[in-house]
């Protein structure tokens, strides 16, 4: 994975959260796209995987706004120092 200005990891842990979510979206990826070559376009996977999530948030009652605000602060609070 190319190395990139990021932020910071005060517990140390933000690579694991990362090989997480790319599993995910390889999974995603393998089961949306198969063999298309638009596999490998990682935004546009990410594009539709939010999409697909947000399609499954509303059968399921999960309000998809909520959840992604509430993402937002998670992401914030795994990211700033002294937290």
């Amino acid at each position: 994975m190319a190395a990139f200005n990021l932020p910071p990891d005060p517990d140390d842990y933000n690579d694991v959260r990362a090989e997480t979510a790319q599993q995910a979206i390889s999974a995603f990826a393998n089961a949306a796209f198969g063999d298309d070559e638009d596999r490998n376009e990682l935004e546009m996977v990410l594009s539709d995987l939010l999409c697909n999530l947000h399609h499954w948030s509303d059968r399921n009652g999960v309000d998809f706004d909520v959840r992604y605000l509430v993402s937002i602060g998670n992401y914030r609070d795994e990211t700033t120092e002294g937290s």
